[in-house]
């Protein structure tokens, strides 16, 4: 899932794409849709009616049926901002975990020669 900050304009999606265009801003924002149809429940609903041998597919119809749980505007942009301050950390945490592991293995290797912490 993606999502288009701005009108692309005459553009064709080619298949097996599906475009999903949200015509009611006043009920689901844009980015909890793209949040939600990431999530293990929509996942699992999509993952289950997936059709095909190589390549599996969706159907219009099946993404027509998924339930979309629609709380109010605002707790939607919540979830969204938390979701985003979600992916931040673990991006934050991998990043802490690499230098650590960095800086460790420098530390051991100085030790290999010699050298005094």
């Amino acid at each position: 899932a993606a999502i288009l900050l701005s009108d692309p304009g005459r553009a064709v999606v080619a298949a097996p794409l599906l475009r999903i265009r949200v015509t009611k801003l006043d009920r689901i924002l844009p980015a909890y849709l793209n949040w939600y149809l990431r999530q293990q429940d929509a996942q699992i609903y999509l993952t289950s009616r997936a059709k095909g041998t190589a390549q599996k597919m969706i159907s219009k119809q099946t993404l027509d049926g998924l339930e979309v749980a629609l709380p109010p505007l605002p707790i939607q942009a919540q979830i969204v901002t938390l979701a985003k301050l979600a992916t931040h950390e673990q991006h934050l945490l991998h990043t802490l975990a690499s230098k650590r592991k960095q800086y460790i293995s420098t530390l051991m290797m100085q030790l290999a020669k010699g050298f005094r912490i």
